[in-house]
Formats: C-alpha cells, structure tokens, sequence
C-alpha cells in the first residue's frame, strides 16, 4: 500500500473514532465472557483502554 494510502487509511480512521471504539467495545463484551460479566473493570475504563489503544495504533499508522 502506498504512504498516500496508508495516510488516507489513518485520516479515515481518526475521523470515524469514536464508531471504531463502539464497535470494538461491542465486539470484545461479546466474544469476552469476562468482559461481559464486568469481572476485569468497569465498563468506562474498558472504553477508555479501547480508545487509547486505537489512537495508539492510528498514530503508529499515520506516522510509522
């Protein structure tokens, strides 16, 4: 993939944030029976470590 590319890929992603970390979160409450039960947190702290994560890996990715 070219550098323009990958910089558009970062873009969209940076713009569409907050649906990637619903949809992770969504997606890690339903596959993780022990993020469901709420047995390793509190459901904010979960979102938070989520958005943290992507933004980490969204700047990994517009800035290797």
């Amino acid at each position: 993939m070219s550098e323009a590319r990958i910089a558009d890929l970062a873009l969209w992603a940076r713009g569409r944030l907050a649906d990637l970390v619903d949809d992770a979160y969504t997606a890690t409450v339903e596959r993780i029976p022990l993020y469901r039960k709420g047995d390793l947190g509190p459901a904010p702290e979960l979102r938070e470590s989520i958005t943290q994560n992507l933004r980490f890996i969204i700047g990994a990715i517009a800035h290797p």
